[in-house]
């Protein structure tokens, strides 16, 4: 259903000082507000069909969840991601991205800058499904569905630093995709 006010729910075990990645997408291009205290890490629109955010957060103290505010009803998707041993200093080094509108989509590979790096890809769809197929066995993935739109993340750990990180395929999609890798 549409909405203006759609809550992203923190992982269950919320100590301080790990880092927390919010993965957000919203159906068409409406302004998107986050509570006070997230940091955009990037974001992007793909046409008019669908706009991607994702914001990152050092925990202190966190609440059970978080909202994010649309400046117009539309259907909405996300989650939040808890990474523990991050640099919490520059947490984020690398983030490359594509769109597309194909029914299979690949988060781009790149290069990561430090040793055991956790590799973090997100897609968000204008699609009610995502299949997700890891590029290594070291796979965890979350997805998040909520009308037409719908969010999905998976990781690998620990490549070295200068070392090449395959694409990730996100597969079952029917319009408008953003794939991210983040290092």
């Amino acid at each position: 259903a549409n909405g203006t006010t759609y809550t992203m729910d923190m992982p269950a075990t919320r100590p301080d000082g790990d880092l927390y990645i919010a993965i957000f997408g919203v159906d068409g291009i409406p302004s998107v507000t986050v509570d006070a205290g997230w940091t955009l890490i990037d974001g992007t629109v793909n046409g008019l069909a669908v706009k991607a955010r994702i914001y990152y957060w050092i925990g202190s103290s966190e609440p059970a969840s978080y909202d994010v505010t649309l400046g117009a009803a539309q259907q909405a998707s996300g989650a939040i991601v808890r990474v523990s041993g991050a640099n919490t200093s520059s947490p984020v080094s690398v983030v490359v991205k594509t769109t597309g509108s194909t029914a299979n989509a690949s988060a781009p590979g790149g290069t990561v800058n430090d040793s055991d790096t956790l590799v973090l890809r997100a897609l968000i769809a204008d699609t009610v499904e995502i299949t997700a197929t890891p590029a290594t066995e070291v796979f965890r993935s979350l997805s998040s569905v909520s009308g037409g739109v719908a969010s999905a993340a998976s990781s690998e750990d620990g490549p070295v630093a200068g070392a090449s990180v395959a694409s990730a395929a996100f597969t079952n999609l029917a319009d408008q995709w953003i794939a991210f890798s983040m290092a």
